[in-house]
């Protein structure tokens, strides 16, 4: 399976890890050639490339789909907002 190249930069949301712990609020997952490399408070990352491609949750909920969660590979993040997924 080809992974996506480069590094993608999810900021501005509260994460849901998957593993039962309370919402991270402001945090920032940074995914590196598909896969996560950072996942939690913005104050504890590492900068970012400046060449990403940057989303922004606009201050929704990012979670990851169950494959990552489960170690298959990233997939995909999704920013949820108000109840529905953007």
């Amino acid at each position: 399976m080809k992974t996506a190249e480069g590094q993608m930069v999810i900021h501005n949301g509260s994460l849901i890890d998957g593993n039962g712990s309370a919402a991270v609020p402001d945090a920032v997952v940074l995914i590196n050639e598909g896969r996560i490399s950072y996942a939690g408070p913005v104050a504890g990352a590492p900068p970012p490339a400046a060449a990403g491609v940057r989303l922004d949750a606009r201050g929704g909920t990012i979670m990851p789909p169950r494959q990552m969660v489960e170690g298959e590979g990233v997939r995909g993040l999704y920013g949820m907002r108000d109840g529905a997924w953007d």
